[in-house]
């Protein structure tokens, strides 16, 4: 057995000492340091015996465990074990444990009453190169978190907390921000990214009782933190805008220029092969013209007012494109079949025509036969 100092039990029980002190001194007491100065503190060596929670009342005990035995995650075949009881009933709530080993320091807790413990937890502790594991004893990252795939890895914000009920229709109740620090020289801190989930009201004017959640994007140009500005947005509804806010109930919405190698859009309308069939009522030359005088642009195409007004949708504009291009085709076709006729006909005229005057001219011929014949005659 062990010696150490102890620090009287009632600076436990009444809180009078920080969970960093506690650590500290409870380190302090399994490396024989004099950390308090009072009274003395047996290690118990119960390295074999499986303990709960109702086996301590009113006191702090330090024992040299088997770390199998206590079932406790780590590294090593043994570990020291603090137990705090702070009362002798359920009135003073739980008791605690903290397990130190080789891979980390840990802790559980356990009902005054229950016979079982809960589970090992073990504290966030920094590594020798700085790095902070979650859920990992080996972090390879600053932060490193180790989650399951069924489990959230981070949650951000507070539960049960409406933010400011009290704003209009559509405006934001509130939000949490992910800040990325940059450089400048006369403002080291400056934020240069920004991501933001923004709370929005969507029940009612000034009554903000179901919200709705984007996921806004910000950046800056570097010159202060003023140019920190929202770049991006996803809505609550899955819309994308960049440049804009309002993506004016659009799946996405650019506010500038674009630039694509491919842009495919796959209409859910029916395509104009439909101008093709049988059926299909082609608007008359006539009819076009007159719509072109009256209204100054072709039918079924927004005029230049409406376009400046609304713009226009490439996939609906493409289609009715086509749909005159098609239209077009069969004007041709039509003219093209009545030229076709005309030049029959003029052929078949010319034929007869042609046939007529070679009769005519057999008759000329015969006509000059008949005056030589005549003509011999008479001399």
């Amino acid at each position: 057995m062990k010696n150490f100092k102890l620090y009287p039990i009632n600076s436990f029980i009444s809180g009078n000492l920080s969970l960093k002190t506690l650590l500290v001194c409870s380190v302090a007491l399994f490396t024989q340091i004099n950390c308090f100065g009072q009274s003395e503190l047996v290690v118990n060596d119960t390295r074999n015996v499986v303990s709960s929670p109702n086996d301590l009342k009113n006191r702090v005990r330090f024992d040299f465990k088997n770390r199998a035995v206590i079932e406790s995650p780590g590294l090593g075949m043994f570990t020291g074990v603090m137990t705090l009881a702070p009362w002798g009933d359920a009135t003073g709530g739980n008791n605690y444990q903290l397990n130190f080993n080789a891979g980390g320091v840990y802790y559980r807790t356990g009902a005054f009453g229950n016979t079982a413990w809960e589970s090992w937890k073990r504290l966030v502790m920094e590594e020798p190169n700085g790095n902070v594991g979650i859920g990992t004893t080996d972090p390879s990252a600053k932060l490193h978190i180790n989650a399951s795939l069924t489990e959230s890895a981070i949650k951000i914000g507070t539960p049960n907390t409406p933010g400011n009920l009290n704003v209009p229709m559509g405006a934001s109740t509130g939000g949490y921000n992910i800040d990325f620090y940059t450089w400048r020289d006369v403002q080291p801190d400056q934020i240069g990214a920004r991501i933001r989930a923004e709370r929005w009201n969507t029940h009612s004017n000034n009554n903000a009782l179901i919200q709705s959640m984007d996921l806004a994007f910000y950046t800056s140009v570097g010159l202060d933190q003023t140019n920190l500005t929202e770049k991006m947005r996803i809505s609550s509804s899955g819309n994308v805008s960049i440049g804009t806010k309002d993506s004016k109930g659009y799946k996405f919405a650019v506010a500038g220029n674009m630039i694509a190698e491919s842009v495919k859009v796959q209409l859910q309308s029916a395509w104009p092969d439909y101008v093709f069939k049988d059926d299909y009522k082609l608007t008359s030359l006539q009819e076009t013209e007159k719509h072109i005088k009256e209204k100054g642009h072709l039918p079924g195409i927004p005029s230049a007012a409406e376009v400046k007004s609304e713009g226009i949708d490439l996939g609906e504009m493409n289609k009715k494109l086509l749909q005159k291009i098609e239209e077009l085709t069969l004007y041709l076709i039509q003219m093209e079949k009545k030229n076709s006729e005309e030049r029959s006909a003029q052929e078949s005229k010319i034929i007869g025509l042609k046939a007529q005057a070679s009769e005519q001219q057999k008759d000329i011929d015969r006509m000059k036969l008949k005056i030589k014949s005549h003509a011999k005659a008479i001399y």
